[in-house]
């Protein structure tokens, strides 16, 4: 999990997964905030499920993430693992049900990325980032489109090593459109599955990291590279 600012929705957040999380985890959140969510952060402290980085300076979501993930998350002997942005909030079950939904496609295709469906403010429900209308589905309950991407994707290890991971080179960008690409160059399931939802929230949309986002966000474009 990589935050800048959110103080509210981190905590949400982190409190939802703590709750709702009944199988092993390590949740890793790297603070790009340079010190300005510190009370926030200071309760998971002692939280033996939760590690805390801190970045002297916001590096973006890709950087940060990447940094974390090849000194750490690459090292530990595991399948898959999950990038989770700090506004979503999960409910129960939430990782068992993700890991029977990939197991089932896994049976039939090469899988690379998997997210839940999200559900805003006003009780919408949508794909997060979807480019490519056609979404057809391929089996009950679970979907794919070429371009699924959003603030919570369980990706498989082996496929994120073989592409680098993130793009590193964009401050704020659509580093999770770039992936489901990818994975759909290769030929692998990039989708979603409609038997769980989750919360996008927007409690923080008037604080430190909205206003950073409007400086550094002018339409589909970011400072350095382009919204696929």
């Amino acid at each position: 999990m990589v935050t800048y600012f959110r103080p509210n929705s981190l905590k949400i957040c982190v409190d939802s997964i703590l709750s709702n999380t009944k199988l092993p985890y390590k949740l890793y959140i790297i603070d790009n905030s340079h010190g300005n969510i510190n009370a926030t952060l200071k309760s998971y402290e002692n939280n033996n499920n939760i590690v805390i980085y801190k970045n002297s300076a916001n590096i973006g979501k890709g950087a940060a993430f990447m940094r974390c993930y090849n000194n750490v998350i690459k090292k530990h002997d595991v399948e898959h693992f999950i990038s989770i942005d700090p506004d979503i909030e999960v409910g129960p079950n939430w990782l068992s049900k993700m890991l029977t939904a990939k197991n089932r496609i896994k049976r039939q295709t090469n899988f690379g990325i998997l997210a839940p469906i999200f559900q805003n403010e006003k009780n919408n429900k949508l794909a997060m980032h979807v480019t490519n209308i056609n979404t057809h589905e391929i089996m009950d309950s679970i979907y794919v489109n070429r371009y699924t991407a959003g603030p919570l994707l369980l990706i498989d290890k082996n496929f994120f090593n073989a592409v680098n991971g993130y793009p590193t080179n964009q401050l704020y960008g659509n580093e999770d459109g770039y992936l489901c690409k990818k994975a759909n160059n290769r030929n692998l399931f990039a989708g979603f599955t409609t038997s769980i939802t989750v919360n996008h929230l927007a409690i923080d949309d008037d604080d430190e990291y909205v206003k950073w986002k409007k400086r550094n966000a002018h339409g589909n474009i970011d400072h350095k590279g382009r919204w696929d």
